[in-house]
């Protein structure tokens, strides 16, 4: 190279940082633009699965209560009867929005419709489904001043005779009041009395009792389990 020639630089040029700051920004804006589209796309999958879900349980408990004249009932009833699938063995289904467990939410039965509510108990005990003035107790060998509640899960092993006691929520004089068992092995059939004996060998059921008193009805369930 010769002595005082002049080297010419190409008319290159960077980034300024306010250009890299654009950039940055422009990068996040679809960044987040693209997972709130996910997120949005995923939630409407998840709520057509959910009402999905629940019309298959509604279907399900709509033909259960016609069929037994049961008008409440859990979701796991319906599990119970194999009227519902679970998706895995664990016998849960989940609600595919949170992940919520819906085996012990309380699906109604009124004017021939059945609604999935958002009421849930968390042991599924039946006496929950019952009107609070009422409830089903139970004696064994005729005895009816040993009157017990049923306790979720328990398994009885002896002929037990069910009856109806008032909570003490309310004062309800039971002097002329009428009495209707809902027996699911015989819906059909009619029970007018305040008694009602239980003499199967093998019994899991749902078992319901309408009193009326005047112009007030009162509802009561019990989860009557007997091995014998």
């Amino acid at each position: 190279m010769k002595k005082g020639q002049n080297i010419k630089m190409g008319n290159k040029k960077g980034f300024t940082l306010i250009e890299l700051i654009a950039v940055i920004v422009v990068l996040s804006l679809i960044t987040t633009l693209a997972v709130v589209s996910v997120a949005s796309i995923r939630n409407k999958v998840n709520e057509r699965h959910y009402n999905s879900l629940v019309k298959t349980i509604e279907t399900a408990a709509q033909s259960y209560a016609e069929e037994t004249g049961i008008t409440k009932m859990y979701v796991q009833t319906l599990i119970d009867k194999g009227l519902v699938q679970t998706e895995d063995e664990t016998r849960q289904i989940y609600d595919p929005r949170d992940n919520s467990v819906l085996n012990c939410q309380i699906i109604k039965y009124e004017n021939g419709i059945a609604t999935l509510t958002s009421e849930k108990n968390t042991s599924c005990d039946a006496s929950f489904l019952s009107d609070q003035a009422i409830k089903i107790q139970y004696y064994i060998n005729s005895d009816p001043t040993e009157k017990k509640d049923f306790v979720s899960g328990a398994v009885i092993n002896e002929t037990i005779t069910l009856t109806v006691v008032s909570t003490g929520l309310i004062n309800i004089n039971f002097t002329g009041a009428t009495y209707r068992w809902v027996v699911p092995t015989s819906p059909d059939k009619i029970y007018n009395s305040k008694d009602l004996v239980i003499s199967q060998n093998n019994v899991n059921d749902t078992y319901k009792v309408i009193v009326t008193v005047g112009d007030k009805s009162y509802t009561a369930y019990a989860d009557v389990k007997i091995i014998k």
